[in-house]
């Protein structure tokens, strides 16, 4: 993938399911403050994804888990980043299946609109990240005209008056609105990592990590402020898929209406997007964990069975949005915990490489 293509497919994988969901409980009408301090926060963060990546060097990210931790514990971890990949394309899954029962659908046969939107995913992920690459570029420019197109024809009829009075949360509920939204969807892309090693240019990699998440913030900050200013954060907290449902009040003229089923397309674009990037990331670290030299093989059994987790992963919408207020608890430690730990390790051993490299010129 060229540099512009890889920014593209990051900001389609961060927007991806998260586009439908808008102020958190915890921030209120804050969240977008809270949102803009998060967005900081990550464009610090990625930096160190990008670093690690560069120490890797020419080794595949799986390989450089086991070369810092050897064989077993490289394969643990390894195992640990598979699963958490596997969870997260379930989710997105069951995220996907449950706006379409709840917003457009009635009685929908959401398994089979599953197993096409699987099929789609392994296809894209079979076809390499060349194909990829192409279709995250025609997307993108999708998503972003849409996004531009609904906030510009939405002005005339947003309130001011729906941000006010401002920071009136407690700072304990606004540090967690922050940290849900790093959790969810700014970190999200530490999925990159096995994704990007070896594929692109070190010198890129800061770029690639910083605009990505750059573009997918301004682009989700634009959505979470439409919907705020639309319907303001009373009727917000009563809704499950806030950005669809500030949609339906715009009109343009009265020739235009039902914005929000082009939106619902563009979303569900996105959205497979981003499934396609975890699947091809638990794919690698499944063929690495098989030592096969085919991934491209374990494509369709790896598909199918986020297929089977998405049916049980959660029951209901109820339960979906009680498992992501629960989210951030346990993706950090895949997000922070265990990046911070394996670039620890990688500046430990590349500093033993440099004195020895200066040992052995004395």
């Amino acid at each position: 993938m060229s540099v512009r293509q890889a920014i593209c497919l990051m900001v389609l994988f961060l927007t991806g399911n998260s586009a439908l969901f808008g102020i958190n409980h915890y921030g209120g009408r804050d969240s977008w403050l809270t949102f803009l301090l998060a967005g900081i926060c990550a464009l610090l963060i990625v930096s160190l994804y990008a670093r690690i990546l560069r120490l890797n060097g020419e080794h595949s990210f799986f390989e450089g888990l086991s070369s810092l931790f050897g064989r077993v514990g490289g394969n643990l971890i390894t195992l640990l980043f598979v699963v958490y990949f596997l969870h997260l394309s379930a989710l997105l899954m069951r995220t996907l299946s449950e706006f379409g029962r709840v917003n457009s659908l009635r009685n929908p046969p959401y398994h089979l609109i599953l197993i096409l939107f699987t099929l789609a995913g392994i296809y894209l992920s079979r076809s390499g990240e060349a194909i990829m690459g192409r279709w995250a570029l025609i997307v993108f420019v999708a998503v972003l005209g849409v996004a531009l197109f609904i906030f510009l024809t939405s002005i005339k009829d947003m309130k001011a008056m729906n941000l006010f009075p401002m920071l009136r949360r407690s700072p304990s509920d606004l540090l967690r609105s922050g940290v849900w939204y790093l959790s969810f969807p700014l970190l999200e892309c530490v999925v990159f990592l096995p994704l990007l090693s070896r594929r692109q240019n070190p010198a890129d990699l800061p770029r690639i990590f910083r605009h990505g998440v750059f573009w997918s913030a301004v682009i989700l900050l634009l959505m979470l402020l439409c919907s705020l200013l639309l319907l303001g954060e009373p009727m917000l907290s009563r809704l499950y898929f806030q950005t669809h449902s500030a949609v339906k009040l715009i009109h343009v003229g009265d020739f235009l209406s039902r914005l929000e089923e082009i939106v619902s397309i563009v979303l569900l674009l996105s959205g497979l997007t981003k499934y396609t990037v975890c699947l091809r990331a638990a794919v690698e670290g499944i063929s690495y964990l098989l030592g096969s030299d085919q991934p491209e093989s374990l494509t369709a059994p790896v598909g199918l069975l986020s297929f089977a987790l998405s049916m049980v992963v959660v029951s209901n919408i109820m339960d979906l949005e009680n498992l992501l207020n629960l989210y951030p608890f346990y993706s950090w430690a895949f997000q922070l915990g265990l990046p911070l730990l394996i670039w620890g390790m990688f500046e430990i051993m590349q500093r033993k490489k440099n004195r020895a490299i200066a040992g052995g010129e004395e």
